[in-house]
């Protein structure tokens, strides 16, 4: 347990209401650490609380507004609604943010960064792990290769190179999108050659 290690239930209700309310709060707020604390809090008191109605409530509220849409049906059961104008929030997101022509959905930050990346012609960036860098990056590039001749991936070792050749095919027939030659090198590039 987070709170206590020595303690099966470190916390009292007054305590658990009012993290709950502080989550909701921090949530909201513009600031990434703000939201960032309330995803700290929220899993913090889930081990403790993951029965009780009000804990599933305010998990999936604060996973729906983060743009965390696996984590929300992994964690919350399927029964618990929330208010109508959060679940109409929740809907948008989820039509905003999925990936073009696909079952996938971005998280919101992912969706940010696919946005900037779209709409300049150098894009750098970094996160952590969790982001989802790479399967953020294979679907930009797929939906840029409409407007661009040639992408090309510079990436540290082969067993990453022959991860992203694979992911680029599938994510391309998933598409649909034909006439695309991906290769292993630039030297292997053939014009005439595709997928």
């Amino acid at each position: 347990n987070l709170f206590n290690p020595t303690s099966s239930n470190p916390i009292t209700q007054r305590e658990y209401q009012q993290l709950l309310k502080f989550s909701d709060f921090l949530s909201n707020s513009e600031k990434e650490e703000d939201r960032n604390l309330a995803l700290k809090i929220i899993s913090a008191i889930y081990d403790l609380y993951k029965e009780d109605h009000s804990c599933q409530l305010l998990t999936k509220s604060i996973l729906s507004k983060l743009g965390l849409f696996a984590a929300e049906e992994v964690f919350t059961d399927s029964d618990i609604k929330l208010p109508l104008s959060y679940e109409i929030s929740s809907k948008y997101r989820k039509i905003k943010n999925r990936i073009n022509g696909s079952e996938y959905i971005f998280t919101n930050r992912q969706c940010d960064v696919y946005s900037e990346i779209m709409q300049n012609d150098y894009f750098s960036f970094s996160g952590p792990t969790s982001l989802g860098k790479s399967f953020l990056i294979k679907h930009a590039a797929v939906d840029l290769i409409e407007n661009n001749k040639l992408i090309i991936f510079i990436l540290p070792t082969k067993a990453l190179l022959e991860e992203y050749l694979i992911d680029l095919k599938s994510i391309l027939n998933e598409k649909g999108v034909k006439d695309i030659n991906v290769s292993k090198s630039v030297s292997q590039v053939d014009k005439e050659s595709k997928n």
